[in-house]
């Protein structure tokens, strides 16, 4: 049997998780706040108990960095990265979550792999249209297999910008809408998905032209910032600085628009 590769696995953990979740989609779920506007559900845990397992019987050596294991370490989430293996996935098991539980659908399972604190690998895909997204560090990123590029888009005045709204941090918040505010008036058009993975995905492939989003975490975007990269996009911090994978939030899109919205914007 060929060796599966870290791509093939990470797509097939993801397929198996969104498996389980569309048969969970009509049903009563158990929800637990856990902080502001952030919910969690059993469906986020059996997601991914699925994901880790699929993972693990490929490569049981390798470390495991999921939203919801994070919640129960006491160590923060730098210490853990700073902490992490030569060989570390990255999961958000459900992202999207209360859009899942209001019925909305955008919600996705985000999957990456990071080599010595490089991402290398993504995967997402969206449960609800059957779509996986996935990218390998210098091997480009596909939409079902097909290749997929960054927005062809240069000027601001015909842009989408797609922006997610911070769901605990009242601050983060107020710093969002400020920007939204003083971005709007040169912008084509505004979308709002709060799914920080699919705002990704849907840079990456052109269906919008650039993104940003505060207050979320790596585990949120790991995969969706690969895949803009392979797309030929340019990814940054929210205010435009080189970015880590400590970093909180993100700013994505085709290097000009990126280039020309911080020209425009005074910062956050």
């Amino acid at each position: 049997m060929m060796e599966m590769t870290f791509l093939d696995v990470a797509k097939e953990a993801a397929l198996s998780a969104g498996c389980m979740i569309r048969g969970e989609t009509h049903r009563q779920h158990t929800v637990s706040r856990k902080q502001g506007f952030d919910f969690v559900t059993e469906v986020d845990r059996k997601s991914e108990e699925i994901i880790r397992g699929v993972i693990q019987l490929s490569f049981p050596d390798h470390g495991f960095f999921g939203e919801e294991q994070v919640s129960l370490d006491s160590r923060s989430e730098d210490e853990l990265l700073d902490d992490a293996p030569e060989y570390l996935w990255v999961v958000d098991a459900l992202d999207g979550t209360t859009n899942f539980i209001r019925g909305i659908p955008q919600y996705a399972i985000s999957i990456a792999l990071l080599h010595r604190g490089q991402i290398i690998t993504g995967a997402v895909y969206d449960p609800s249209r059957d779509e996986m997204f996935a990218a390998a560090r210098g091997q480009g990123a596909t939409l079902n297999g097909q290749p997929i590029h960054v927005s062809p888009v240069e000027n601001l005045s015909d842009a989408i910008l797609s922006f997610g709204y911070p769901a605990s941090d009242m601050e983060m918040r107020r710093q969002t809408v400020e920007r939204f505010n003083r971005l709007s008036p040169m912008l084509g058009s505004i979308r709002v998905f709060n799914c920080a993975s699919l705002l990704l995905c849907y840079t990456a492939c052109g269906r919008i032209d650039i993104t940003f989003e505060q207050g979320i975490h790596l585990w949120d975007m790991a995969a969706g910032l690969l895949l803009v990269e392979e797309a030929g996009g340019t990814v940054r911090t929210a205010g435009g600085d080189p970015l880590t994978i400590h970093a909180r939030g993100n700013l994505a899109g085709p290097d000009s628009l990126v280039t020309k919205l911080l020209e425009q914007d005074v910062g956050v």
